[in-house]
């Protein structure tokens, strides 16, 4: 297999040469939704224009003056036209946008005042416009550029009144074990306008057996999330991947255990799922074609399953068990699904919130801190609906919070729980640690878990984990290199910037036990003794 390919400019002198080694490197965006330098932006094409080049227009007014038959040639090197595109712009910035942006000029603009009031000014470049769009996406984004075009404060104006319809339709048709699930629900769906901003975006898995509501709740999805899919068919994994990047999709996998049995798509979507949950998740294929050229595939985007058995994918994914119901106005309610004049105003009011809210659930998502309940991995793939919720549905955090916790407790049991409270508290009290590495006492670690859990526990739990570089006193020393390697590995991985400004150092007066004490195991044996 060969290297990756690499598009190289070509130059006319050393000058030009130098310029290349100046240029800053620019982030640039592909799909119609974007998260740049922390801010969010959507993208819609909204016309094509064609530029003549500097070659081209010389000729033509050369033709206009001189003899008829009679023009120079021009020189080849002027190159020919260009169709540039113009692009509405939502989001920190609204207005339009034109692709490529080198045509970004100012003889493309009637006026000052013109560029400033209808121009947005992008700090990346586009890379393309082959955006795809799903159930009228595109048209309620020309909407709202249209709006925003005349006036930019009353696109992003919103009430919520959407968000809680959108509940009520979830509670109208499905019947869910618990009222806080079409909360949660709505949360994930008004998530799918806001995923780029999220260093992780769980999956939505629906797991029942037939006749519990599965379809029922992927259609809702599919008429009201960001740029949905219907359920997914294809018969090849190539266009799944492009699919994905030049729509930044909601997609919707029905059946998902036995598309993973299909042989021509089976493996594609495994791939998909086993990367899409984190930004920047890739997948690797050889171009279509041609097995020397290697292509990278961005596949991160929300992604919502229906499966009437368990599967590994849950572990990345917010798990809604549906029971079936003997109550038969919902069956007669289904009948009416199909035909709700709420979805396209539901749609377009999540929007709208969106653009709204988007700073608030932004800033709420980087000061969301672990609980005790919920930790590493599963905390940071709960993160987005916690913090959409704290804003959008603050009288219902605490109940989302403790859905979160039980949810999570559900599937994971009691697996390294004790281990997970621990490293939490190490983590929620950092600062303490900060610089040389300093002693922590079982009276601090037992304070910083809320006194739930007994000295003993804590002892056996820090020998688990490998964390005493050695003790004195009732105080122990932790080696920071491994606590840093644990947090990073559960998932904790935001402002560990103290923890890493110091190397390990311990007072010399202590004596050091490879992976623990003898302290530290003395009580370990006899607590399970």
């Amino acid at each position: 297999m060969g290297g990756l390919s690499v598009e190289i400019p070509r130059i006319k002198s050393e000058d030009e040469l130098i310029k290349i080694f100046e240029q800053k490197s620019r982030i640039t965006v592909k799909s119609p939704i974007a998260f740049v330098n922390d801010k969010l932006y959507y993208f819609v094409p909204i016309a094509k224009r064609i530029i003549k080049n500097n070659g081209e227009r010389e000729s033509r007014r050369k033709n206009k003056g001189g003899k008829k038959g009679k023009s120079k040639k021009v020189n080849s090197d002027m190159g020919g036209s260009k169709v540039i595109t113009y692009l509405g712009v939502l989001g920190f910035a609204h207005g339009i946008a034109i692709y490529p942006s080198e045509f970004y000029t100012s003889d493309e603009v009637a006026t000052e005042n013109f560029y400033s009031k209808y121009f947005a000014h992008l700090d990346f470049d586009i890379g393309g416009v082959q955006f795809t769009f799903y159930k009228n996406q595109g048209v309620h984004l020309l909407r709202a550029v249209k709006e925003a075009l005349f006036d930019g404060e009353q696109v992003c104006k919103s009430e919520r009144d959407e968000i809680f319809t959108l509940v009520d339709i979830l509670l109208y048709y499905v019947k869910y074990d618990k009222e806080i699930t079409a909360y949660v629900i709505a949360s994930w769906i008004l998530g799918t306008y806001l995923f780029p901003m999220f260093n992780y975006y769980p999956y939505l898995y629906f797991r029942a057996e037939k006749g519990s509501g599965k379809g029922t709740n992927l259609t809702i999805i599919s008429n009201t999330a960001w740029n949905p899919t219907d359920k997914f068919i294809a018969s090849k994994e190539a266009p799944l991947f492009r699919l994905i990047e030049q729509a930044k999709p909601t997609l919707i996998l029905d059946e998902y255990h036995r598309l993973l049995k299909n042989p021509f798509i089976g493996p594609a979507i495994e791939s998909i799922l086993e990367s899409g949950s984190e930004k920047g998740g890739k997948v690797i294929r050889c171009r279509e074609g041609d097995p020397n050229e290697i292509e990278h595939f961005d596949v991160y985007c929300p992604k919502v399953l229906a499966s009437r058995r368990a599967t590994e994918i849950e572990e990345k994914s917010i798990v809604i068990i549906l029971t079936k119901t003997n109550d038969l106005k919902y069956a007669e309610r289904r009948k009416e699904l199909d035909y709700d004049p709420r979805f396209e105003k539901v749609k377009e009011g999540l929007l709208r919130i969106a653009l709204s809210y988007w700073k608030e659930i932004f800033k709420a998502y980087k000061e969301l801190k672990p609980t005790k309940n919920l930790t590493g991995r599963e905390f940071n793939f709960w993160a987005p609906i916690l913090a959409i919720a704290k804003v959008i549905f603050p009288e219902k955090y605490d109940e989302i919070l403790a859905y979160a916790e039980e949810n999570t407790r559900a599937r994971l049991g009691e697996r390294y729980e004790i281990e997970d409270i621990i490293l939490t508290a190490l983590y929620n009290h950092k600062d303490v640690l900060h610089g040389k590495t300093p002693p922590v006492t079982l009276a601090q670690l037992k304070e910083w878990t809320e006194y739930q859990l007994h000295h003993n526990t804590i002892i056996s739990a820090l020998t688990n984990l490998k964390l005493v570089q050695n003790a004195k006193g009732g105080k122990y020393y932790l080696r920071k290199d491994r606590l840093l390697e644990l947090l990073e590995e559960r998932g904790f991985n935001e402002d560990l910037e103290d923890l890493e400004s110091e190397s390990d150092e311990v007072d010399e007066g202590s004596d050091d036990i490879e992976n623990g004490t003898e302290e530290a195991l003395d009580v370990f044996e006899e607590y399970y003794s």
